[in-house]
C-alpha cells in the first residue's frame, strides 16, 4: 500500500481475511478500504469501513476513513454519523488511549480541510 501499488496491496489483504486470525480482520479490512479509495472507488472504500467498524469500532483512522469516504460520495448523513460515533468512541477512550490517536483527534477537527489531504 505504501509503496503505491493499490492493487497488489488489495490481493494482500484479501490474503490476510482468508487466514484465521479474526483478530487482524479489521486492520485488513482498513487496510483494503485505504487501497479502493486510493483507486477511485470511494464507494467501495466505504463499505470496507463499515465492515471493519462492525469487528472492532475503536480505531479512530477507520471512523476518519469512512467520513472521508462517505463525504466523497456526497453522503452527507453518513459524515454526520462518522463524526458522531468518532466523537463516541473518543469520550470512552482511556486517556493514553486517546494521546495515542492526537493524528486522527487533529484530522477529524479539521475534516473539512483534511479529508482530502489524509
Amino acid at each position: 500500500y505504501h509503496r503505491g501499488k493499490y492493487t497488489s496491496a488489495i490481493e494482500c489483504f484479501r490474503l490476510a481475511l482468508g487466514e484465521a486470525a479474526i483478530a487482524g480482520d479489521a486492520d485488513a479490512r482498513l487496510g483494503m478500504g485505504k487501497a479502493h479509495y486510493r483507486l477511485g472507488e470511494a464507494d467501495r472504500a466505504l463499505e470496507l469501513y463499515r465492515e471493519a467498524l462492525s469487528d472492532t469500532s475503536s480505531n479512530l483512522e477507520t471512523h476518519f476513513r469512512r467520513a472521508q469516504a462517505a463525504a466523497r460520495l456526497g453522503q452527507a448523513d453518513e459524515v454526520a454519523a462518522a463524526r458522531n460515533e468518532y466523537l463516541r468512541v473518543c469520550s470512552s477512550l482511556p486517556r493514553f488511549a486517546a494521546r495515542r490517536q492526537l493524528r486522527w483527534r487533529l484530522a477529524m477537527s479539521l475534516f473539512f480541510l483534511a479529508r482530502h489531504l489524509a
